[in-house]
C-alpha cells in the first residue's frame, strides 16, 4: 500500500509541474489587491508623495514554469508584483517644458524594476529594465498617468527602495526652485503558492496513508 501511495504522490508533483512546464506563453499576474497608489502632488513649488500603507509590505509573488509573452519574459523565474503604482493627485502643472522625474536613492541589493503602464493593460507595457536594473538609467521619466511597474526579485526575502520625486527640465535635469519629494517602498518575495500546493497534495497523502495503515 505504501510503495502504490508514494508512487501516486510522485505523479500527482510531477504531473503539476509538467504541466505549469508546458503551458502557453501568458501575460504576467496583477499581483497584490487592492491597488497601492503614490499619490504625487505640485502645491506651489513643493512636490509631495504620499502613500498610506506605511511600512506595509507588497508582495512579490513566485509563478515557476510559467511563460510569458513578448518583453514580459524578463518576469520568467523571478518572483514579482505590480501592486505599487504612480497616480497623479490632482491637477499638476511643473512649467511649460518640464515634467516629473524619478529617481532610485537606494534599494536592497536583487531588487529589478520593469516599465509597466496602466495595471490591466500588460500588453502595452514595455517591460524595459529601470531604475538601475540591467544598467539602466536611476532616473524614470514620469508620464503623469497612472503607471504601474513591475518590481522582481530572484531570491526571497525582504526589500525596499527609496526614491526621490523632482521638476525635471527637457533634459532630465532638476528645475532649480522646487524642493522635491521622497518615498519608500516595501516588498517580501515569498514561495510560490504551487509550490506549497503540491507538498500540501504530499502531506494530505501521507496523512491517508498514515490513517489507512
Amino acid at each position: 500500500m505504501d510503495h502504490h501511495m508514494n508512487k501516486f504522490s510522485m505523479i500527482v508533483a510531477v504531473s503539476m509541474f509538467s504541466g505549469l512546464a508546458g503551458a502557453e506563453p501568458i501575460w504576467p499576474h496583477n499581483v497584490g489587491m487592492p491597488m497601492r497608489h503614490i499619490m504625487i502632488s505640485l502645491e506651489g513649488n513643493t512636490l509631495h508623495a504620499h502613500a498610506d500603507w506605511g511600512d506595509e509590505r507588497t508582495i512579490l509573488q513566485r509563478f515557476p514554469g510559467e511563460t510569458y509573452l513578448g518583453a514580459a519574459s524578463v518576469l520568467e523565474g523571478k518572483a514579482y508584483g505590480d501592486q505599487y503604482g504612480w497616480l497623479a493627485d490632482g491637477f499638476i502643472d511643473p512649467g511649460p517644458g518640464n515634467g516629473i522625474s524619478i529617481e532610485l536613492l537606494s534599494a536592497t541589493p536583487g531588487l529589478e524594476t520593469y516599465e509597466g503602464g496602466m495595471r490591466m493593460m500588460k500588453a502595452s507595457h514595455t517591460y524595459n529594465p529601470i531604475f538601475g536594473t540591467a544598467g539602466s538609467s536611476m532616473v524614470w521619466d514620469w508620464p503623469g498617468t497612472m503607471v504601474h511597474n513591475w518590481y522582481a526579485a530572484e531570491l526571497n526575502g525582504d526589500y525596499e527602495a527609496t526614491y526621490r520625486i523632482f521638476v525635471s527640465d527637457a533634459a532630465g535635469n532638476a528645475v532649480a526652485g522646487y524642493a522635491d519629494a521622497t518615498v519608500t517602498l516595501y516588498f517580501r518575495a515569498v514561495p510560490t503558492p504551487g509550490a506549497l500546493g503540491v507538498l500540501g497534495v504530499g502531506g494530505l497523502l501521507a496523512a491517508r496513508r498514515r490513517r489507512g495503515s
